[in-house]
């Protein structure tokens, strides 16, 4: 089902009662052009590519002015590397009690697949 679905351009899937878990399970949340650019902030997505292609291949600045011009860009690439964090949203749900990954939604994604997949 959820193959047909994201071949067709269908809409996200939200699957409340997995069986074997009791986590939610999403799927295709990024199946569109449109939802994946509502995840970025609702820029066009070719706003956002042109964006990356200035940041990962800037041209060099040839004159004083072309210099002062590269400050902002340098400022964006400022945000980049990692921050460490005291908290973190991954950590909002810790399985301390017999830890398992089968206890999240793992999906099996044909009849004859030899067991679910991650």
């Amino acid at each position: 089902m959820t193959d047909r679905v994201t071949k067709a351009g269908g809409p996200a899937l939200l699957f409340e009662k997995v069986k074997g878990s009791n986590i939610p399970l999403l799927i295709n949340a990024m199946g569109s052009y449109e939802r994946m650019s509502m995840a970025l902030g609702g820029r066009s997505l070719d706003e956002i590519a042109h964006e990356i292609e200035e940041l990962t291949r800037p041209k060099p600045p040839k004159s004083f002015m072309d210099k002062l011009k590269f400050i902002p860009t340098l400022m964006k690439l400022s945000n980049f590397p990692p921050k460490m964090v005291s908290h973190a949203h991954c950590q909002e749900v810790v399985i301390t009690d017999n830890p398992s990954l089968y206890k999240f939604p793992i999906i099996k994604c044909w009849p004859k697949d030899g067991g679910r997949f991650i």
